[in-house]
């Protein structure tokens, strides 16, 4: 059985929506109690053997880029800071490149 999930989203929890205790943003931690009870009852009703249930994690499962932690460092060091079209970033990102070297 092929199990694919995608698209999380998983952050820090410092850019949530907080209600209380909870956690408005992130998906509840009782959304897979039901998600990994219901494949599992899958394969139990299943005439035919299940040997294997593989999840595949398909992409933006956490989320780095959504906390309020990149504002604690300078901004050239940010994850978006060699996107800008600031020149000086442009040909630094540039030269790095040419020489063969990741500028990120």
């Amino acid at each position: 059985m092929l199990v694919v999930i995608s698209d999380l989203h998983f952050t820090d929890g410092t850019t949530s929506n907080w209600k209380g205790q909870t956690d408005q943003f992130n998906v509840n931690p009782k959304a897979f109690q039901l998600l990994f009870g219901t494949v599992c009852s899958l394969v139990r009703r299943r005439d035919t053997k299940i040997d294997k249930v593989t999840f595949v994690y398909n992409g933006d499962i956490f989320d780095p880029l959504r906390t309020y932690e990149w504002f604690a460092i300078a901004e050239a060091h940010r994850p978006w800071a060699a996107y800008r079209f600031d020149t000086h970033l442009v040909d630094e990102y540039w030269v790095l490149r040419t020489a063969g070297l990741s500028p990120l």
